[in-house]
């Protein structure tokens, strides 16, 4: 009978741990990680992976100086083992390429020729498979550095070797996303966030500047 009881105890102790170890990994799963409050009015939050607290984004100008505020300085030789992805982005296309001028002033192609180095292949085209859209002929896939990927997923990026243009690492694929202006900022805050409950969002201490 003793046993019996000893056994009932470890059980109850093992479910009334459970939910802690269930919010463990979902805080780890949510570090770098935009939020949208879905319950309210669709606040947007970004979870600090350094330190797990969760900063309120508030308006497209706010959201990019928080963001470029957490900006880490990479060299531009580290920032091109990182694949880009590409979201909707507003703003100048001058050659209808489905890259936005600013993007392409920040990767080094021609914002006026679809096919920067005339392989044949547009630039978007060369971007989205990894492709280099700069050199003659067609490239090889651009050198990706997986353990550089893991280590800075979530973080922001910064161009310190060029004029401080700033990446958002997606936590969930790994590719580097362009935060050109406070408009693309929000575009990415829209497009990559996750939804979350106001109740789960709670679990998350939050955290100002």
């Amino acid at each position: 009978m003793k046993h019996y009881y000893k056994y009932i105890l470890i059980t109850l102790l093992a479910v009334m741990a459970l939910p802690l170890f269930v919010l463990a990994d979902t805080r780890e799963e949510l570090l770098g990680r935009i939020l949208i409050q879905v319950e309210k009015n669709g606040e947007a939050w970004y979870v600090n992976p350094d330190n797990g607290l969760r900063y309120f984004m508030g308006r497209p100008y706010d959201a990019f100086q928080l963001m470029r505020g957490f900006g880490l300085g990479i060299t531009n030789e580290n920032l091109n083992k990182i694949p880009i992805g590409l979201i909707a982005q507003s703003g100048d296309d001058t050659d209808k390429d489905g890259l936005v001028d600013l993007l392409e002033e920040a990767i080094k192609s021609n914002k006026l020729k679809i096919d920067s180095d005339g392989d044949g292949y547009n630039d978007k085209e060369e971007v989205l498979n990894g492709y280099n859209p700069n050199g003659a002929g067609k490239f090889p896939l651009m050198p990706v550095d997986q353990d550089l990927i893991n280590r800075l997923k979530g973080n922001i990026l910064l161009q310190v070797e060029d004029q401080g243009q700033a990446w958002y690492v997606s936590p969930v694929n790994g590719q580097r996303y362009f935060l050109g202006r406070p408009v693309h900022a929000f575009e990415i805050m829209r497009g990559l966030g996750l939804g979350i409950t106001d109740k789960d969002l709670a679990n998350i201490e939050a955290g100002s500047l």
